[in-house]
């Protein structure tokens, strides 16, 4: 065999192991999920000659640049018109893999910002069929917005949002769901500030996130993590249902490092485009 890619030969006590003929076995534990890697597995590798190549490698999140966002006066009313050009913009949100569906398709972009009552999302979707979740079915299983929201990455203490995007007008209540993972709060009710609205192209969900729900003091300086999926779902069954999301690690219930951390500034940082 030669190296894999990436790798240089591996010098064993009589020679390169990847220079000769070799055999080589990967062995790990069952993974949480098809799209979830294995943390650690085995690495044992041998070449005709004798020469051993033995490692355990382990898997390690990514940790994302922090990024700023600004201190904004908006109405959470589902109107994009108040934010103007402020917030932190996000465009064209990537699915697994970095994967991104045509822009006619679904192609969620993304404001962020704070003020003194909590954290600011503004999620605006094209989306060509807006199908929310059967009444009885999870929300997951339809479109909506998908919000994990944690003081510090890395940290229990978290909390789980989901929202449905409006699909009739007459419905004054938008549909939403918490999963409460906090413990220093335990027993305190969960609560947001949330709109959501058709818009020509798809939908508009706005939310404000009080800071009270983790017991954070806003400052700036302050830090706070976010990870956010968006799904489509066109009603052609699970198999076709997609998800774009910020960090590529996934499901923070399962790796509580899958956050994006941002800081409260006065000016938002760059813009993030995904192509």
């Amino acid at each position: 065999g030669k190296a894999p890619p990436g790798k240089g030969a591996i010098q064993g006590q009589d020679g390169p192991i990847w220079s000769d003929d070799s055999f080589e076995v990967f062995v790990s534990g069952v993974p949480a999920s098809p799209d979830q890697p294995s943390d650690k597995y085995l690495h044992l590798g041998v070449s005709a000659s004798g020469a051993r190549y033995d490692s355990l490698w382990t898997y390690v999140t990514p940790g994302l640049p922090d990024r700023d966002v600004p201190q904004l006066e908006i109405t959470v009313d589902g109107e994009a018109e108040d934010w103007g050009e402020g917030g932190l913009r996000v465009v064209s949100l990537p699915g697994p893999g970095g994967k991104l569906r045509p822009p006619k398709d679904f192609d969620p972009c993304l404001r962020i910002g704070w003020n003194e009552q909590g954290i600011l999302l503004l999620a605006r979707v094209k989306d060509n069929v807006i199908r929310a979740a059967p009444q009885g079915e999870p929300l997951g299983h339809g479109d909506c917005v998908e919000i994990f929201v944690t003081p510090e990455r890395g940290s229990p203490e978290s909390y789980r949002l989901v929202i449905a995007p409006e699909t009739d007008p007459g419905t004054k209540k938008v549909r939403s769901r918490f999963d409460d993972y906090r413990e220093a709060a335990a027993g305190e009710k969960l609560t947001a500030e949330i709109a959501a609205k058709k818009a020509p192209e798809g939908y508009v969900i706005e939310a404000c996130l009080p800071w009270k729900n983790l017991k954070i003091a806003p400052d700036t300086g302050r830090q706070f993590g976010l990870q956010l999926f968006l799904r489509d779902d066109d009603g052609r069954g699970e198999k076709h249902r997609f998800h774009a999301l910020w960090h590529p690690a996934g499901d923070p219930r399962r790796d509580p490092l899958a956050y994006q951390t941002f800081r409260l500034g006065e000016q938002a940082g760059p813009p993030i485009k995904f192509t």
